[in-house]
C-alpha cells in the first residue's frame, strides 16, 4: 500500500504564476507555494505515479478534490490544478487502484471513474457550514460554463452523496481491500461503505 500526501496550494502554484489569480495569494510564500516549488512538486508525483513499482493500492491525499457535485465557487486555476491531477491519477490507475482522499467541500461523496479502478472519496462536513450539491443544467443550454463541464463530468461519476448531517469517515485496511465508512457524527451511524480491493497481482 502506497500512501501519498499532496500540498494542494504547493500544485496550484506550478501552474500559475499571478498571484492575484489564486485564492489567498496574498498569504502564500514564494519559496513554499511559487512557480518552482510547484513545478517540482509536479515532477515528484509523476515520478512516484509513474514509477515501475507496483503496490496493491495508491492511496493520494489532498485538501481539494479532483471531482467533486458539489457547487460553489472556484478559481480557473483550481480547476486546471484538478484536471491535471486527474489525468495523471488515470495514467496510475491503469497499474494498480488508486484511492483519493479530499476535503475542502462541506459533504460527503464517492465518486468512481467509469471503466476505471479510481475512486474519489470526499469528506469535508467536519462542523462547519455544509455546501451543497448542484441541480443539473437545463437541457439545451447551447454555451456551457467551465464550472458546468466540471460538475456534468462529476455527475457522470457520482456513487454516493450527502450534505444534509456532519460526520466524518473511517478508513479500515484490510489485507485485501481498503473500506470506507461515512459515518453521522450526530447518530454515530454509518451512512455509506464502499469497499475497494486491492491489486491481487501485486498481493
Amino acid at each position: 500500500l502506497e500512501l501519498i500526501l499532496l500540498d494542494s496550494v504547493g500544485l496550484e502554484g506550478g501552474m500559475e504564476k499571478d498571484w492575484r489569480k489564486r485564492r489567498y495569494g496574498h498569504e502564500y510564500q514564494e519559496e513554499h507555494a511559487g512557480f518552482a516549488a510547484g513545478k517540482a512538486h509536479w515532477d515528484w508525483l509523476s515520478d512516484v505515479l509513474y514509477s515501475e513499482e507496483q503496490p496493491v493500492m495508491r492511496v493520494v491525499a489532498a485538501h481539494r478534490p479532483v471531482l467533486s457535485l458539489v457547487k460553489r465557487f472556484r478559481r480557473q486555476v483550481e480547476d486546471e490544478v484538478a484536471d491535471r491531477l486527474r489525468f495523471r491519477l488515470l495514467q496510475a490507475s491503469r497499474r494498480s487502484p488508486v484511492f483519493f482522499l479530499s476535503g475542502h467541500d462541506h459533504a460527503m461523496q464517492h465518486l468512481k471513474e467509469i471503466d476505471r479502478d479510481l475512486h474519489y472519496f470526499g469528506n469535508g462536513v467536519g462542523g462547519m457550514g455544509r455546501h451543497y450539491f448542484a441541480p443539473r443544467t437545463a437541457r439545451g443550454r447551447k454555451h456551457k460554463t467551465r464550472e458546468d463541464l466540471a460538475l456534468s463530468s462529476a455527475r457522470s461519476c457520482f456513487r454516493w452523496g450527502s450534505a444534509v448531517t456532519n460526520g466524518f469517515s473511517v478508513h479500515e485496511v484490510g489485507p485485501e481491500s481498503l473500506t470506507t465508512h461515512f459515518v453521522d457524527a450526530t447518530t454515530l451511524r454509518v451512512l455509506y461503505s464502499a469497499k475497494v480491493s486491492y491489486d491481487r497481482r501485486a498481493l
